[in-house]
């Protein structure tokens, strides 16, 4: 009797552990010293799309591509942790689901020895939804919203890259500030939608007229800027100019109005009008606003009799 009711016992609790297991959102997996699955819960059936009976005694490796097969591999046959170690390691793989769809995954790999064989018990986590908040993230971080460039975080970051790179290699750099003129009125007679869509249509030509290495940012308001990495000549910031500069001459059709959009430029360049970004970033708004008061939609290099 006293035996029966230790074993009832024993089967609640084991019903009672097989539930908390199928209820948490990973991936549970047993498998034997061949590497083929022996026991799997429900989170891992939902993270990869199969049933229990598709994966039963099948090798591991119809959840990896080649690659990613062998570096499990080659972490579960290193799994053999000493008990000083505080925090198993994670490791991150791509996996294959049934319809063969690419997830990305964290794993945790556990060593057993029993009879003399091998037992690996891998826990596993679905980070795709994870991976791609952090993505998101970072893009809301580094990314104007409205016009999908740099914005000034990240024009910051790059150029004081930019900067460090070219005085070692004692090379040039620019910055050019670019101002859109009249632009208040634009918004204040059409609206701020109609404002908006010449913001980003703006953002299009400039990175149009720019080199494949520069970076087109957008500062914030109607300010934008852009990084000219490793110039050659002065004449590269000017030939950047004109293109924008042409471009205006390129109506922006909105709500059957021909807008012409102006722009006013100012210039600096590394080393010659400063030695950091600060410096250089204030010298060239003031080439650019020397543009605006000698008359708008155009360029200038900065000088030092500039104010």
């Amino acid at each position: 009797m006293q035996n029966n009711l230790l074993q009832m016992q024993q089967n609640h609790t084991n019903i009672f552990l097989e539930k908390v297991l199928d209820s948490v959102k990973i991936g549970i997996v047993s498998l034997n010293a061949d590497y083929l699955i022996q026991m799997v819960n429900i989170g891992f059936l939902n993270i990869f799309g199969y049933n229990e009976e598709q994966v039963l005694n099948r090798s591991i490796d119809i959840l990896f591509n080649s690659h990613d097969y062998n570096i499990l591999r080659r972490h579960m046959q290193n799994a053999n942790y000493p008990k000083s170690v505080i925090s198993i390691p994670k490791y991150e793989l791509n996996g294959f689901r049934k319809d063969k769809t690419i997830i990305q995954i964290e794993i945790t790999i556990s060593k057993k020895d029993v009879d003399k064989n091998h037992i690996y018990i891998l826990i596993i986590r679905d980070i795709s939804e994870f991976k791609q908040t952090v993505d998101d993230l970072k893009y809301l971080a580094y990314f104007d919203q409205l016009t999908k460039v740099p914005n000034r975080t990240l024009f910051l970051d790059r150029a004081e890259t930019a900067i460090r790179q070219a005085r070692r290699s004692k090379e040039r750099l620019a910055i050019v500030y670019i101002d859109l003129d009249d632009f208040k009125i634009i918004n204040d007679t059409m609206g701020h939608e109609a404002g908006d869509m010449i913001l980003k249509e703006l953002s299009k030509r400039f990175l149009d007229c720019a080199r494949e290495s520069d970076t087109v940012s957008r500062l914030g308001g109607d300010e934008f800027t852009i990084l000219m990495p490793k110039i050659s000549h002065i004449d590269d910031t000017s030939k950047l100019a004109n293109r924008i500069l042409e471009s205006n001459n390129i109506p922006i059709k909105i709500n059957d109005n021909n807008i012409f959009p102006k722009t006013s430029l100012g210039v600096s360049i590394f080393p010659e009008d400063g030695n950091n970004i600060n410096i250089l970033l204030k010298n060239a708004d003031t080439a650019m606003y020397t543009a605006k008061q000698k008359g708008k939609n155009q360029f200038l290099l900065y000088n030092t009799k500039m104010k």
